[in-house]
């Protein structure tokens, strides 16, 4: 009978910008820059008349004068089209994981990378390998690190933050 494997804590990732990628280290040659300007617009439109975020607003709770202190968000409620453009959607860069993370939540880098969202923001989480006979089959990140959403993630990894449950049982 074959030895069962077991969840082992890896250590933690310091998350400051409230996303994760996963990446073979190969390929960071590839990586698209560090220029943190994002290059996604956003703004609301309706005909002729559009305003832009960062341009025009910096929140869509600011109110425009051209629009009689209404705010952007108002005018949505009054049937304005909310727009965006993502450029850089999914490339293996900044810009792109930020775009990503933002519209979907997560998904794929080109073919190079894989990048999501933590949940909860900044943080440091724990990693957690699933080994068998030396051999890593899999790696884990809980971001639900104190059962605040649900236990399910934790319960189905058998992981326990308040038990050591790593038994070769």
């Amino acid at each position: 009978m074959s030895k069962k494997g077991k969840w082992e804590l890896v250590g933690n990732i310091g998350i400051d910008s409230g996303q994760v990628i996963i990446v073979d280290p190969c390929y960071l040659n590839n990586w698209i820059g560090i220029d943190k300007k994002l290059t996604h617009t956003r703004g609301i439109r309706k005909g002729n008349k559009s305003y832009q975020w960062e341009k025009d607003f910096t929140n869509f709770d600011e109110p425009l004068k051209s629009e009689s202190g209404k705010t952007p968000n108002g005018l949505v409620e009054e049937g304005w089209e909310k727009w965006e453009k993502n450029p850089d959607l999914g490339k293996f860069s900044w810009n792109g994981i930020c775009q990503l993370t933002m519209k979907n939540g997560f998904g794929q880098l080109e073919n190079l990378a894989v990048g999501s969202r933590t949940g909860w923001g900044d943080g440091y989480y724990p990693v957690y390998a699933y080994v068998k006979e030396s051999i890593v089959l899999g790696l884990a990140i809980d971001f639900d690190l104190f059962g605040l959403v649900d236990d399910e993630f934790s319960e189905r990894l058998g992981l326990d933050i308040l038990e050591d449950n790593q038994s070769d049982s």
